[in-house]
């Protein structure tokens, strides 16, 4: 098993983690950007300003992704130098990346997508075709953000990964 030839999975998923770890580090620091310079005309300062567990969500989830986006730099490498302790963590992101993908988008649904929908419904004109088109893209930006997730349990439950990562060094 010392010679077991290393899966293929294990190298795309260890490049892909840091891959997807450096965009996610740099789409905290746009978002950061964003929460500190929301522009009064921009819908989303009054959603910020009405709703203190909203901006409290933003902000927790925020710091709790930065150490997200690191746990993932992390599983990157590790998998790359073929280490069991990097498919743990992949392991682990994923967990994180599922349950937060869920309940960012209710939070979200409930917080942004729906108090947006209620406004536009009053409205005529390309914004409220903007605002559908806003509430689907994000829905099923939600569902598409969960597959990276999903394939990384699926391919690191692998027994030939499983095994390979295991194995005796």
């Amino acid at each position: 098993m010392a010679n077991q030839e290393r899966p293929v999975s294990v190298v795309i998923f260890g490049a892909l983690n840091l891959v997807f770890g450096i965009i996610g580090f740099l789409g905290l620091i746009g978002s950061a950007a964003i929460l500190f310079s929301v522009d009064p005309k921009n819908p989303m300062y009054s959603i910020l300003q009405s709703s203190d567990f909203y901006r409290a969500w933003l902000w927790g989830a925020s710091v709790i992704g930065l150490f997200a986006t690191f746990v993932l730099l992390a599983a990157g490498i590790g998998l790359l130098l073929s280490k069991n302790w990097g498919r743990l963590l992949s392991m682990g992101y994923a967990i994180y990346a599922i349950v937060m993908g869920i309940a960012g988008g209710v939070v979200s649904w409930i917080y942004v997508t729906a108090p947006l929908l209620d406004k536009m419904s009053a409205s005529s004109g390309p914004e409220v075709y903007g605002a559908i088109g806003g509430a689907i893209g994000g829905t099923i930006g939600s569902l598409a953000g969960l597959l990276y997730p999903i394939a990384i349990l699926v391919f690191m439950t692998r027994r030939r990964v499983v095994e390979y990562l295991q194995r005796a060094v």
